[in-house]
C-alpha cells in the first residue's frame, strides 16, 4: 500500500524552486478564512490549499499542470481490520468486497460499471490491516459524478444476500490459489517472523470466510470503519479550477453526516504484541514457493531510533549508502554476479509510524556460490561493520549528495514525508516546513555523520534472515 501512494504525492509535492526564506514566509503569512463552517486556509508558497470541513474531515487540494484534465483523489484513516475484536475480525476484511458486489447509491454493481465507465471515472475503497481507504480518479467531465460516489460509500452502502454469495465464491476461488503466490507468500513470512508471529498478519482462510462471517456482521463492519467522515484526511490532486473542486468538496464530502463516532485504536489486544524478535532468527522457505531455480534472501534490521520529522532525511540517505556499498561489494567479488540488490525502509504498521524496518533483498539463481543465502548474509553483515566503523568514502559521501539534489529523488522523499506526517496528523504548514528544512541536510551531512547515523539507527546484532533452498522449511535461532 505504501507504493500506491507514491503516485499521488509525487503530483502533490510540485512545486516551483523557491527560495527557504520565501518559502517560510509563505507558510508562516498564509491566508485563511472560515466560509459556512468550513475553514480554508492557503499556502501559497507551496501551490495547497487545505480545508477543514465541520464533520471534522481535512481536506487537501493541490493544482498541478498537466497535459489531461485529469483529478486524483485519496482518503485514508488510520485503523483497519486489525482493529477488530476476534468476533468481527473476518467480517471486516470482506466487507468492501461484499459492497461491491452489492451496489451503493441505490444501484447495483452492474449500473455503477456503468456509470464509471461513461464518465471516465476509476474508484476503489478497501480495509487494510491498519488504515481504511478510497482511492478514485477522473477526467474533467467525470468529477462530479466521482465526489457523488464517493458520498454513496459513506451514505448510501449496499448489502444483499446475492452480493455476499458472489464476494465469497469468487474470495474462495482467489485463496485457494493464495499458497502459490510466491510474493505474497514470502512478504507474509517475513512480516510474521518480524512480528514474533503477530495475529494481525495472519491471511484470512477459506474455512474463516465460511464459518465466522455473515450478512450482518458485514454491514456493521463496515458502518464503523466509514461512519466517522472525520478519521479521514482527502488528498486532492490535478488540473483544475479550485473555486469548482471546492464547491464540490462542499456539496459532497462536507455533507457526509457523522453516523458513528467511533475512534479506531491501531490494533486489538487479542492479536499480542507485535514484537522483533532478539538476536539473529533464520527461516528456510523451500524454494518450490519461489520457483525452481529463483533463489530469494531478505535480511531485516529493526531501527533502533523511532523515525520523526528531524531524523527521517538521515533514514532516507541511509538506505541510499547501503544500497550503494552493497552494489560495489558484489561487483568488486564478481562483475559478472547477478544478484538483484535492494535497499528500502519500511513502516510495516503504516500508516502508523511506531516501527521502522531497513530491509535489503537479494535474488538470484540458485546453484552459483554467490547467491547462497549464508554468504549472502555475512558478505551484508561484513559491510554493515565497516561502515559503522569507519563511515562512508569520500565517492560515497559525494555520491549522495549528488542523489539528493536530483529533483526526482527530492521528489519521492518529500512526497513520502508528506504521506507518513499528514496522515499522522501533522500540521499542514509544519510538515511543509520540515521538508524544505530537511532539504538542506543532505548539504552538510559529511562521513563521520552517515558513520554515527549508522550506529544510531542500526544493531548488527539484531536481525532476521529469510531465504529459499531446496528443502523442508524450519526455523532456527
Amino acid at each position: 500500500m505504501f507504493s500506491r501512494l507514491l503516485l499521488l504525492f509525487a503530483i502533490l509535492t510540485q512545486a516551483p524552486a523557491i527560495s527557504w526564506s520565501q518559502q517560510q514566509e509563505d507558510s508562516t503569512h498564509l491566508q485563511q478564512e472560515v466560509k459556512e463552517g468550513i475553514e480554508i486556509r492557503e499556502f501559497k508558497g507551496h501551490q495547497l490549499c487545505e480545508m477543514q470541513l465541520s464533520n471534522g474531515m481535512r481536506v487537501i487540494l493541490k493544482q498541478v499542470a498537466a497535459d489531461e484534465d485529469e483529478l486524483e483523489i485519496r482518503l485514508i484513516a488510520q485503523g483497519g481490520w486489525t482493529s477488530f475484536i476476534k468476533q468481527e475480525k473476518a467480517n471486516a476484511r470482506i466487507a468492501t468486497d461484499v459492497l461491491w458486489e452489492s451496489g451503493f447509491g441505490k444501484l447495483s454493481p452492474d449500473q455503477i460499471s456503468s456509470l464509471m465507465w461513461r464518465n471516465s471515472v476509476e474508484l476503489t475503497n478497501d480495509i487494510y490491516p491498519f488504515s481504511r481507504t478510497i482511492e478514485g480518479s477522473a477526467s474533467e467531465e467525470g468529477v462530479e459524478t466521482l465526489f457523488k460516489m464517493i458520498n454513496w460509500l459513506f451514505t448510501e452502502p449496499q448489502f444483499t444476500e446475492e452480493g455476499y454469495a458472489q464476494a465469497k465464491s469468487y474470495l474462495t476461488d482467489t485463496l485457494k490459489f493464495q499458497p502459490y503466490d510466491a510474493n505474497r507468500m514470502f512478504d507474509y513470512l517475513s512480516k510474521s517472523l518480524n512480528t514474533a508471529y503477530y495475529k494481525g498478519f495472519r491471511q484470512l482462510s477459506i474455512q474463516t470466510l465460511k464459518a465466522k462471517t455473515d450478512l450482518a456482521g458485514v454491514k456493521e463492519a463496515y458502518e464503523k470503519s466509514f461512519g466517522d467522515p472525520g478519521e479521514f484526511i482527502a488528498i486532492i490532486t490535478g488540473s483544475f479550477e479550485q473555486e469548482e473542486i471546492v464547491s464540490l468538496v462542499k456539496r459532497y464530502l462536507a455533507t457526509i453526516p457523522l453516523q458513528l463516532k467511533n475512534r479506531f485504536l491501531m490494533t486489538a489486544k487479542e492479536n499480542g504484541a507485535p514484537q522483533f524478535p532478539s538476536g539473529v532468527t533464520r527461516v528456510e522457505v523451500p524454494s518450490l514457493q519461489l520457483g525452481p531455480t529463483e533463489t530469494l534472501t531478505r535480511i531485516t534490521f529493526p531501527l533502533k531510533t523511532k523515525i520523526s520529522e528531524t531524523n527521517f532525511k538521515k533514514l532516507f540517505l541511509l538506505s541510499k549508502l547501503i544500497d550503494r556499498r552493497l552494489e560495489k561489494v558484489f561487483k568488486s567479488r564478481d562483475s559478472r554476479s547477478n544478484n538483484q540488490t535492494y535497499v528500502s525502509y519500511d513502516f510495516p504498521f503504516y500508516p502508523y509510524i511506531d516501527e521502522t524496518w531497513i530491509t535489503i533483498q537479494l535474488r538470484g539463481r540458485e546453484g552459483t556460490p554467490e547467491t547462497s543465502p549464508a554468504l549472502l548474509e555475512k558478505t551484508v553483515v561484513a559491510a554493515l561493520e565497516k561502515l559503522q566503523a569507519e563511515g562512508p568514502t569520500a565517492d560515497e559521501v559525494e555520491y549522495l549528495k549528488k542523489f539528493s539534489s536530483n529533483p526526482h529523488e527530492q521528489l519521492i522523499e518529500n512526497e513520502q514525508m508528506l504521506q507518513l506526517f499528514i496522515v499522522n496528523e501533522r500540521e499542514t504548514d509544519w510538515v511543509l516546513d520540515t521538508i524544505v528544512e530537511a532539504a538542506a541536510i543532505s548539504e552538510k551531512i559529511g562521513q563521520e555523520e552517515l558513520r554515527k547515523v549508522i550506529r544510531d539507527f542500526i544493531a548488527i546484532d539484531n536481525y532476521t534472515v529469510i531465504f529459499s533452498e531446496k528443502g523442508s522449511s524450519h526455523l532456527s535461532r
